[in-house]
């Protein structure tokens, strides 16, 4: 059986699609540099670079954690963008939590004046 599929079509291209997404939505709306969201969402500041220049590669159920964290941190106002899959929420870890609850603090500073 043939493979039908063009690169642009594989899963990993529609993973890192997904997430380009999820990570441009919380860089555009909070002003935070995707170092500090991969350390907010995957625990580790590299993150995002590594899956997206390839370097390493992620699993289904690393995935659904990182996005049920972006669950967690998502604007209220903005819809789940369409074609990303919907998955439930996730606690943050420790870590994640006062890094992004430091950044949105910050950022009402800056805004406040």
């Amino acid at each position: 059986m043939e493979n039908s599929h063009t690169p642009h079509e594989t899963l990993e291209n529609k993973v890192l699609g997904w997430l380009d997404t999820l990570f441009a939505v919380v860089r555009g709306r909070h002003g935070i540099p995707d170092s500090a969201i991969s350390s907010i969402v995957a625990n580790d500041r590299a993150f995002f670079s590594r899956i997206k220049s390839k370097k390493s590669g992620i699993t289904v159920s690393t995935f659904d954690v990182v996005a049920g964290r972006f669950r967690k941190i998502w604007p209220e106002d903005v819809a789940w963008p369409v074609g990303v899959p919907n998955v439930p929420e996730v606690d943050l870890m420790e870590f994640g939590q006062v890094e992004f609850q430091t950044r949105m603090e910050k950022a009402k500073e800056k805004v406040d004046g």
